[in-house]
């Protein structure tokens, strides 16, 4: 059960782990201590990432989980 509502969001993001290039993503959902976002590609649980939005960072977080859904992966971003 979780303890916070998830809001449907939609919109698109960059996200940025030390050393690696931007992932260009979309958000799924949001909730106060976190974000679901898909990604072309795979990141590693407990990876620490910063997402931006127009070059603006808007939150810091560790990646949760990373599952595969279809040709995509489903990203949870717990934030900082």
């Amino acid at each position: 059960m979780r303890l916070e509502t998830r809001l449907r969001t939609r919109g698109r993001l960059s996200i940025l782990s030390d050393g690696a290039l931007p992932i260009d993503a979309k958000v799924l959902d949001t909730s106060p201590s976190g974000m679901g976002i898909e990604s072309p590609l795979q990141l590693k649980a407990g990876t620490i990432v910063r997402l931006t939005c127009c070059g603006v960072e808007v939150a810091q977080g560790t990646i949760q989980h990373c599952r595969p859904h279809g040709d995509r992966f489903v990203i949870g971003v717990a934030f900082s």
